[in-house]
């Protein structure tokens, strides 16, 4: 009876170290490309707050456990004063108010999917030259830079401090 009892004891651990690897490959490929799919769950962070994706979610994090005060998808709008009213651009995924500066990130630019990439990407690009008509300041983030979060995040914000703008973005 015992020898029962180890012997399942056993398999109930190696199901659940095998449980637990499953789930940490699958949390890091999940961090290497994103499927339109990943865009209809909710995710927690650290604070509580819900978001979009993986990525929000780690960005959100990151920023809570740096001391860096965001705002989740505030608001950018026009800033054209010959305008009667101004209008909403988009919500990006971060707003930095203690550096009047947005952060984008786009979880979807590696989609497998060649049509969805393409909308993706034209809309990103969209997104970003009315951020420069605005003069909105903005740095870009993308699943790639998720590996070493806390140098790129730092480099990016010192360029934008600078500049104004992530200069070494790839879609600009």
């Amino acid at each position: 009876m015992n020898l029962v009892i180890i012997v399942i004891s056993a398999l109930a651990i190696k199901k659940g170290l095998s449980r637990r690897r499953k789930q940490q490959r699958h949390f890091h490929s999940s961090l290497q490309t994103h499927r339109p799919s990943d865009f209809r769950r909710t995710y927690t962070t650290i604070n509580g707050e819900t978001v979009k994706s993986m990525g929000e979610k780690l960005l959100a994090d990151y920023f809570y456990q740096n001391d860096i005060r965001y705002q989740y998808e505030r608001t950018a709008w026009t800033t054209d004063n010959k305008l009667k009213h101004r209008r909403m651009i988009s919500k990006p995924d971060f707003y930095l108010p203690d550096y009047d500066l947005y952060v984008e990130y786009w979880g979807m630019v590696d989609t497998e999917d060649e049509s969805n990439r393409a909308d993706y990407i034209k809309s990103m690009k969209w997104k970003m030259a009315r951020y420069d008509e605005n003069k909105i300041k903005f740095i870009s983030i993308y699943p790639k830079d998720l590996d070493d979060l806390d140098r790129i995040v730092r480099a990016k914000m010192s360029e934008s401090a600078r500049t104004g703008r992530d200069r070494r973005d790839r879609f600009s």
